[in-house]
This record gives structure tokens, C-alpha cells and sequence, in this order.
């Protein structure tokens, strides 16, 4: 073999090494990448306990605690909570043992072991998927719509009603069933094949706590529509401490009202480091938490104004989440 063979086969396997190296090096970014989007626990009613995401250890939850793949939540009877995922939130009861088992950019996959949860999908884009797993069955939301789930003592069951919207549940052995707006279905076992199916039962003490917090959101929505995309989590709380108001250099900015004289942005609450290795932009005074964005999270410039000693504008500024303590 000449020497000009030589050089080319080595320049040939340098460079396979070299697209291999690549390709490994892209394919770990990707992984290690957290997701767009992350869970908020929004509102807890009560109480609720946390496992973290390989952690062995139970502790209490918090407001505007981030939530993503692995996480789980205990609700104790007598106890309510919400989480917002961009424009979906999902309740649970008393009672509930909730889980995620995988949320990405596109899927939301979470496991309810026990208890009841209400499920909002104000907004399903395409590709997105919406699935709760019970002990007995897989479900699927197909359309933007209202459900609910109940889990049977001793996970002997699931009952699934939908108020709006419509879903499949997938059962044992490739069973499959579509479920409609209007109708409540008890499924008896995981093959699907033992099911009543009734009118949706009258609502109770859970299911007004639910259309409470829907109302909340549509007053809450209709004065930051035009300010704020709908997925961005945690705006829903604006309302309760400011206003939006048009800065003449600036343009549409939110202002805090409800707040105490010589309040300045992140002096109450702590800031914490999330599992990925840097953190979601969290919040001031009780608002949002997210790895990439949510409100009134980022560098801060202080604007004069009346009211306060100082007005502050935010911009997005990641790696960084704040809890009020």
C-alpha cells in the first residue's frame, strides 16, 4: 500500500472518530437538556408532601414548587392542590397519590395510585399528549376539555368522567375504548370489558373547588390575554398583586400594587438550585417557577413611579427559581 493510500485511510478513520465524537457529544446535550416546560404546584389547600426526583425522602411541598420527571406528590385527606403546566391544570383531592412519570415539550405522561384528580386541557397542540395512568388503564386526553378521574379503594378501579372534551382509555391486552363529553365510566378491571357507563354524576365539594379555580383563571386570563401568552407559568397571580400599564419607552409592562411600602423584587423567599444544574426563573411575591420562563422572573431596572419607592420591569432570565418563603 503506497504512502498516499495510507494518508488518506487515516484521514478518513480521523475523521469518523471525529462525526462519532460529535454525534456522542450532540446526543449527551440533548439528554442533559431539561425540557421547555415544567410543572408549578400553584396552589395547596392544606397540605402536601414532596418526593423528589431520586430522592428516598418525603418532605412538605411548597407554593411554586417546580415539578418534572420523577416527581411525586402526597395529598392527605382534608387537602387540596393545583398545578398549572402552561394552560392545563391539574387537581388533586384528598386522598391522591400523583406522580410524573415523564414531562417533556410535547408529552405529559403522570400516574394517579390513588385519589381523585381533575384534569383541565384549555389548550391541546398538536403533537402534545395528555396521559394519566391509573392502576387499571391508560388515559389519554384527544381534545382541549375538563375530566375527571377516580381511582377505587384499594386500585380495584377507575371511574372516568368527562365533563367537556373527549379521551381514550387504553386497558390490558391492546383493549381500547373512546369516552365522551356528557358521560361518566366505571371501569371495573384492565381489560375494559366491565364497564358502566351513567350521565356525570351531580358535582360535589371537589368538583366546586375545580369550577372555582376555572372562574379564577378566566378573570385572571381576560386582563393579561393580550400581555401574556397563556403558557407561560405562574401569570395567573399577576392579577392579584398589580396591573399592567404602558411604559412610553418600554411599552406593556406589569406594575405591583399589592405590596408593602419598601418592597423592592426578590427580597422575600429564597432562591433554590434545581436537579438539572442551574434553575427555572421563579418569581416575586408568589408567582411562577420555571426552568425557561415565567413571570416576573430576571434582571430587574428600576422605573420611578407612585406607590412604591421604585418600580421594577422584568426581563426572562433563566437558571434561576424563587420560592416566597
Amino acid at each position: 500500500m503506497g504512502m498516499r493510500m495510507r494518508k488518506l485511510l487515516v484521514l478518513a478513520t480521523a475523521g469518523c472518530g471525529l462525526w462519532a465524537a460529535v454525534a456522542v457529544a450532540q446526543a449527551q446535550s440533548a439528554e442533559a437538556a431539561p425540557p421547555d416546560r415544567v410543572a408549578r404546584l400553584a396552589v395547596i389547600d392544606g397540605s402536601a408532601s414532596l418526593l423528589p426526583a431520586g430522592s428516598q425522602n418525603w418532605g412538605n411541598a411548597s407554593i411554586n414548587r417546580p415539578l418534572g420527571t420523577g416527581d411525586k406528590l402526597w395529598i392527605p385527606e382534608g387537602s387540596r392542590a393545583s398545578l398549572e403546566l402552561g394552560g392545563t391544570e391539574i387537581r388533586l383531592d384528598g386522598g391522591s397519590g400523583f406522580g410524573f412519570l415523564h414531562l417533556g415539550n410535547q408529552t405529559a405522561q403522570a400516574q394517579l395510585t390513588s385519589g381523585t384528580l381533575n384534569l383541565n386541557v384549555r389548550h391541546l397542540y398538536s403533537g402534545q399528549d395528555y396521559e394519566i395512568d391509573t392502576p387499571t388503564l391508560a388515559f389519554v386526553a384527544r381534545q382541549r376539555g375538563q375530566y375527571r378521574i377516580d381511582i377505587a379503594p384499594g386500585g380495584k378501579g377507575t371511574q372516568v368522567t368527562v365533563f367537556s372534551g373527549a379521551a381514550t382509555v387504553y386497558g390490558q391486552g391492546g383493549a381500547e375504548r373512546h369516552v365522551s363529553a356528557g358521560n361518566s365510566y366505571r371501569f371495573l378491571d384492565s381489560s375494559l370489558t366491565q364497564v358502566e357507563v351513567f350521565a356525570v354524576p351531580a358535582p360535589d365539594s371537589f368538583d366546586r373547588w375545580c369550577f372555582a379555580r376555572d372562574a379564577r383563571y378566566q378573570r385572571n386570563y381576560s386582563n393579561s390575554r393580550e400581555y401574556v401568552s397563556s403558557e407561560v407559568i405562574g401569570y395567573q397571580d399577576l392579577a392579584g398583586y398589580g396591573s399592567w400599564q404602558n411604559e412610553i419607552n418600554y411599552g406593556p409592562m406589569w406594575f405591583p400594587t399589592a405590596v408593602p411600602m419598601g418592597w423592592a423584587p426578590y427580597r422575600y423567599g429564597h432562591v433554590g438550585v434545581d436537579r438539572a444544574g442551574g434553575a427555572g426563573p421563579g418569581s416575586i411575591t408568589r408567582r411562577g417557577a420555571s426552568r425557561r420562563s415565567t413571570t416576573g422572573a430576571g434582571p430587574m431596572s428600576a422605573i420611578a413611579g407612585a406607590g412604591c419607592p421604585g418600580r421594577w420591569r422584568c426581563a426572562r432570565f433563566t437558571h434561576r427559581r424563587w420560592w416566597l418563603s
